[in-house]
């Protein structure tokens, strides 16, 4: 499902979830994988002032309460998506042998730069429903897309309903931060291309969007006829 291709599958709109959680609640699905816009929790706004500016932050997850009308408005779609693909994960967790994946970027903590003074970048790892999900038995791990053939780094997590072992790259245990919030594993620091700024007029952010759908998520679920998943690209 692609919420920028078809109204009818808009899951900003509570009729829109109540119908898909309801057939998850169902089990009419072998595998949920759900990947929610990350645009607003995006660590590129932070790296200079030439970009968008951020809507949120660690002190501020769910958005700055001085945020403008049109940025509040950006805040609260992340919001709201964000926690129904919580939602719909967790419906599907409940069944056993069932398979469930969601995905963000990793949250990487404290920036180098700090575009706003005594703030750090926001993550929807930050929720409360990321460790209530931990707690009810979900499993989570990183990896670098470097290990799934991009060129970027692109530290990616995933929230799992999984069982068996894991490819190699990929490695369990919830994100650690030092005292002053730098990020400090569980994944080992590593150099690729760059996603800061624009090439041929794009922010170079877009085209790395499209490889958490179409990259190494989809190609590590079965294929089955009966999967559901939703698309940020």
């Amino acid at each position: 499902m692609d919420i920028q291709r078809n109204r009818r599958d808009d899951f900003s709109l509570q009729h829109v979830q109540k119908r898909w959680l309801q057939r998850i609640t169902n089990g009419e699905f072998f595998a949920v994988l759900v990947t929610p816009p990350c645009s607003t929790f995006s660590r590129a706004t932070w790296a200079n002032d030439r970009g968008p500016y951020p809507v949120r932050s660690l002190m501020h997850p769910r958005g700055f309460p001085w945020n403008s009308r049109s940025r509040a408005e950006k805040a609260e779609l992340g919001n709201i998506l964000g926690d129904f693909s919580y939602e719909a994960l967790r419906r599907q967790a409940r069944h056993e042998d069932f398979v469930g994946m969601m995905e963000q970027p990793e949250d990487l903590g404290k920036t180098k730069y700090q575009r706003i003074p005594g703030h750090q970048p926001a993550s929807m790892w930050q929720f409360p429903q990321f460790e209530l999900a931990l707690q009810e038995g979900l499993r989570t791990c990183v990896f670098s897309q470097l290990d799934f053939g991009s060129d970027s780094v692109k530290p990616t997590r995933l929230l799992l309903r999984l069982e068996g072992p894991l490819p190699p790259a990929m490695i369990e245990g919830k994100p650690v931060f030092d005292e002053e919030g730098h990020y400090v594993g569980p994944l080992p620091q590593r150099e690729g291309a760059s996603l800061i700024g624009r090439e041929q007029g794009k922010f170079k952010t877009a085209s790395a969007a499209t490889n958490y759908a179409g990259g190494p998520l989809r190609q590590s679920l079965p294929r089955t006829p009966s999967t559901f998943s939703m698309r940020d690209t």
